[in-house]
């Protein structure tokens, strides 16, 4: 517990790893995702090939914590010390996980809280959680971490290689008619949020290889020579990915991958095997 007994939360489509999540007090809300035959907590134990082998006949749904989910976790942190809450979540325009914390907190009246909308996804959202923690684990006064969150909001991004644009429009989660169109002309998309915390295709590059080289170029284009946290993840293509992590690092000189592995299930239900993501945020 830091000196200020603040407690930061993340819900699971952070992607904040286990080992940050442990070694800066990171507590995480699961999402849920929901097959035909059972409801699973979010995280990374759900096997990838649970997700892609249900595809496209049983595709699995996801929901988001509830109310009552988010007081049980607030009445642990309570019990626990914590006096005050910062809930860091992904967007809330692709995940109604913000309002359900905001509706938790009207019948919280004895905690200060906060809530956060990273107007971003996956990384692209945990990396303000990691960073609050870390500043609130160095003494930083959670007045100032606030202030600091919201002048990085637009600092953050993550950008993924797809190999198929189908299961974001099997969710709803970007235009059809972008996704019959790209695999009507077999082309590769590079997602991305937007400032209002969107999808939305950054690219669409005909071949892989292409694709994939757009993407580290997309993604040294937003470093900026700046200080810098790197992410490299993945969906079911962890070889790919690290293939590009010398690649990416001899780019970004003034960068650091703080985190990498495979996305949670959560995502790789919206995103389909192949993917490859990178993450920048100027943490400084």
């Amino acid at each position: 517990m830091n000196s200020q007994k603040v407690a930061v939360i993340a819900d699971t489509g952070c992607d904040v790893s286990p080992e940050l999540a442990a070694k800066l007090d990171i507590r995480i809300l699961p999402l849920k995702v929901i097959f035909s035959d059972r409801v699973c907590n979010d995280g990374y134990d759900i096997p990838l090939s649970d997700i892609y082998g249900s595809y496209p006949d049983k595709l699995p749904t996801t929901s988001t914590p509830n109310v009552g989910e988010a007081l049980d976790l607030i009445n642990q942190l309570r019990t626990e010390g914590y006096e005050k809450l910062l809930f860091i979540t992904i967007s809330s325009g692709l995940s109604s996980t913000n309002n359900n914390i905001h509706l938790a907190l009207e019948d919280v009246a004895d905690m200060e809280a906060h809530v956060f909308d990273t107007k971003d996804i996956s990384v692209g959202a945990g990396f303000f959680a990691i960073w609050a923690a870390e500043k609130l684990q160095k003494g930083m006064p959670l007045a100032d971490v606030l202030t600091g969150l919201e002048d990085r909001l637009y600092d953050s991004h993550v950008f993924f290689y797809m190999d198929t644009l189908n299961y974001l429009r099997a969710g709803g989660r970007i235009g059809k008619v972008v996704g019959i169109v790209g695999e009507a002309l077999n082309l590769k998309p590079i997602i991305s949020c937007n400032n209002d915390g969107i999808y939305y295709p950054v690219s669409m590059i005909r071949g892989r290889k292409n694709g994939l080289k757009k993407l580290l170029t997309t993604a040294v284009s937003k470093a900026k020579g700046e200080k810098v946290w790197l992410a490299l993840m993945n969906g079911g293509a962890p070889e790919e990915a690290e293939n590009i992590r010398t690649t990416l690092m001899e780019s970004v000189p003034n960068g650091t991958i703080i985190t990498s592995g495979q996305i949670a299930a959560s995502l790789a239900i919206h995103t389909g095997p192949g993917l490859v993501g990178i993450g920048v945020f100027r943490c400084e």
